[in-house]
């Protein structure tokens, strides 16, 4: 039903008179609500040739209701909440019922038949009973919707449709066919359903004008009092009114109470149930959806938490014992609730005294449906179906794109002409379409770097520097995102590709796959391909961070191609790529150079000046595994590498080092807290036999004073290579902004 709109309210008193009061008047509209929808919706499911057991259906439906709010009053999270059996499974269901009748074979007993259509019902609700229990016990509450909004909003225009259907087969006792519309107004049946459909059409112009709570009570009970009003002044009986089908009944043997017997079973057709059963997936799944969506519309418009999984464990019990009784799905009711809480009747009390309401209709029995007007019964259910064609029919095209409301209205013409079963699978089928539009158009590719810009964290000499800088352009960076499927994949690799034709100096390709989410199987195919493109361009491709999964479909993909592919490298991160990509243009052109060039960056004819300074600092020898400085502490000196491999680690309570740089030969160690005075950090640890220079506060001060010339050569390193860092940043930088 459509939610009215509320707004903030202070807390009301609930210990005084007038309290107790408002709260039993609350729970007597809230429960007078209950029945008339439990006898609609029963009506709706329990129609045609189950006629006869109608107030057996209606006593199933109010148990149903009674016994599903009592267990959420009980052990939910939100007193006073309304719970009820509702009219999206309802709806569904309906259509289950009438073809689970037809597949019944010709001259069933009509016992056969009831018992068939409540078996039906009873095991949905108990399937759905168990999903809302198992996904509560999982706490997966917040993380099961998935279904796009504009599925969910095709079903639920279609399902709007059928209750507006359904509403009006309930009055006149016609069902859609080829022939619906000559069937509607053949002799006597338009005074069944036009009253009704007339109510449902100003039930929803007055709700949707007012936006009041009380506006649909206050119809309701407005109808009813114009119906016995104009039933008076014709001077007609009720039992002539009754017979013409515009009073419900007549019920002469029925028991509303008469629970399912072990005795009934034999009555039951489980071929047919078996066969029908697949509809009870579409009623579990929407259920699901629409508990979840009705739960955090209540957090939102009372604005309070409200504990999910909770509400989902309870629901699930109530529909438990629901089902277990024969009777229909139940949740909240969104629009109940918020009745509530306009009046400021929002404790148990109020649920207490509206089943109180519920169990005093079920005792009075079939004498009380007797007084109800049919057209009421299925103006109500005509009501429900129209504000659902008016959400997603009406307002939903100025907020939806054209694509999406497209899929709604196919959603709802499928439901509406081919059967609720085929509009569902073209809805899968649309949903699986979107997610591919949508999807596809996140671009995979999370960034790129090239050019001189894709470098690892290690810090070479300068003449390795030299080295790599003017053969930057043989690097290229690809870091990758999300999902990667056929349609993803296939414009990553085809913009690879074009890059390959446009970049003939390029070496080494990496992808990073520290993003990526998993791949499917038309997406390895589409990396192996490009495995074999680099081999035949003459470029190594190099994959980092390839989750477990994916790593070793990923190589049997490459190998599958033969021998004329390279083998994939993989390694851990895509820093450690960089790095191999490095190592190995090194590896072709590095030559030995001595550390005063390494350090200085400047011609050879300074080295001189430089040995000169080595030869004032403190000489250290590290073994593998040894720390040189350690996180947090006193940055009292810096240090020059002569030989071997230092790094410098970020570490953190709980969690793996993360690698910083890689120092070798000349490189600069500790000077930025060296000079700034701050605690060291990162910490730095030899990876092997190594060989260190250290100079402290005092030797620089001493430096300055007997050799100010060699101070400065140093100052002037030392902000060489932390304006090259610098640079290098800016260009990452911007290189990522384009």
């Amino acid at each position: 039903m459509a939610a009215p709109e509320t707004g903030g309210r202070a807390p009301i008193p609930t210990s005084t008179p007038q309290a107790a009061l408002r709260d039993l008047a609350g729970g007597a509209l809230l429960g007078t609500l209950y029945v008339v929808l439990a006898i609609s919706l029963a009506s709706l499911v329990f129609t045609g040739d189950l006629e006869a057991f109608r107030a057996n259906a209606i006593g199933l439906a109010l148990t149903s209701t009674l016994l599903i709010a009592l267990v959420v009053v009980v052990l939910g999270s939100l007193p006073g909440s309304a719970v009820s059996v509702q009219d999206t499974p309802a709806a569904i269901l309906a259509i289950m019922a009438s073809a689970a009748l037809a597949a019944m074979p010709p001259g069933a007993e009509p016992i056969a038949q009831f018992m068939t259509v409540v078996a039906l019902v009873a095991l949905t609700t108990i399937a759905t009973g168990g999903l809302f229990l198992a996904v509560g016990v999982a706490k997966l509450g917040r993380f099961v919707r998935f279904l796009p909004y504009p599925v969910v909003g095709g079903f639920l225009a279609g399902t709007g449709w059928l209750l507006l259907t359904g509403g009006i087969g309930v009055m006149s006792d016609v069902q859609p066919s080829l022939s619906y519309g000559a069937d509607l107004f053949a002799a006597g049946i338009p005074v069944r359903w036009l009253p009704g459909l007339a109510f449902a059409i100003v039930a929803v112009v007055v709700t949707q004008s007012l936006r009041h709570p009380l506006s649909f009570p206050a119809l309701v009970v407005a109808a009813i009092v114009v119906f016995y009003g104009a039933l008076g002044l014709s001077g007609a009986a009720a039992s002539d009114w009754r017979a013409a089908g515009i009073l419900l009944g007549p019920f002469p043997d029925a028991d509303m109470l008469r629970p399912v017997r072990a005795g009934d079973l034999p009555h039951v057709d489980w071929g047919v149930v078996v066969r029908g059963a697949m509809g009870g997936a579409t009623v579990m799944a929407l259920s699901l959806l629409a508990l979840l969506l009705n739960a955090t519309g209540l957090e939102l418009a009372l604005g309070r938490k409200i504990d999910l999984n909770r509400e989902l464990r309870s629901a699930g019990i109530g529909n438990l014992l629901a089902g277990a009784m024969g009777g229909l799905v139940g949740y909240h009711v969104l629009s109940f609730t918020l009745l509530n809480h306009r009046i400021g009747a929002l404790g148990r009390r109020v649920s207490v005294a509206a089943l109180v309401v519920v169990a005093a209709v079920l005792l009075l029995g079939p004498s009380f449906l007797e007084t109800v007007p049919s057209f009421v019964v299925g103006g109500v259910i005509a009501y429900l179906g129209l504000s659902l064609l008016i959400d997603w029919v009406y307002t939903a095209y100025a907020q939806l794109s054209r694509l999406e409301y497209g899929i709604v209205i196919v959603i709802l013409l499928a439901i509406a002409g081919l059967g609720f079963l085929s509009g569902v699978g073209i809805g899968i089928v649309l949903a699986v379409v979107l997610f591919v539009v949508d999807y596809g158009r996140v671009d995979p590719v999370r960034h790129t770097l090239g050019g001189g810009d894709a470098r690892s964290r290690v810090r070479w000499s300068a003449a390795d520097e030299r080295i790599l800088r003017g053969r930057g352009d043989g690097v290229m960076l690809v870091a990758l995102q999300g999902f990667l499927f056929f349609g993803s994949t296939h414009a990553v690799v085809a913009r690879i590709e074009r890059r390959l034709a446009e970049r003939t100096t390029l070496e080494h390709l990496v992808l990073d796959f520290r993003h990526v989410t998993g791949a499917d199987s038309t997406a390895v195919a589409g990396l192996a391909s490009l495995a074999r493109t680099t081999t035949v361009a003459g470029v190594r491709l190099v994959l980092a961070a390839v989750p477990p999964a994916l790593e070793d479909r990923v190589r049997r993909a490459v190998a599958s191609h033969g021998e004329h592919t390279a083998p994939v490298v993989i390694v851990a991160t895509a820093d450690e790529a960089l790095e191999w990509c490095e190592r190995r243009v090194l590896d072709v052109e590095r030559r030995d150079r001595p550390v005063g060039t390494a350090v200085s960056g400047t011609d050879d004819a300074q080295v001189l000046d430089v040995a000169d300074l080595l030869e004032s600092m403190e000489r250290l020898e590290l073994s593998a595994g040894q720390r040189l400085l350690e996180q947090g502490a006193p940055s009292d000196a810096l240090f020059i590498v002569e030989s071997g491999r230092l790094t410098a680690l970020l570490e953190t309570p709980g969690t793996a080092p993360v690698r910083l740089e890689t120092m070798h030969r000349g490189s600069l160690v500790g000077e930025i807290g060296f000079y700034t005075g701050g605690p060291r950090g990162a910490t730095v640890v030899a990876d092997e036999a190594s060989v260190v220079y250290r100079l402290a506060h005092d030797g620089l001060e001493d430096l300055t004073r007997l050799a100010p010339a060699r101070a400065a050569a140093l100052h002037e390193a030392v902000a060489r290579r932390i304006a090259e860092r610098v640079q290098h940043v800016q260009r990452v930088v911007a290189a990522l902004q384009r």
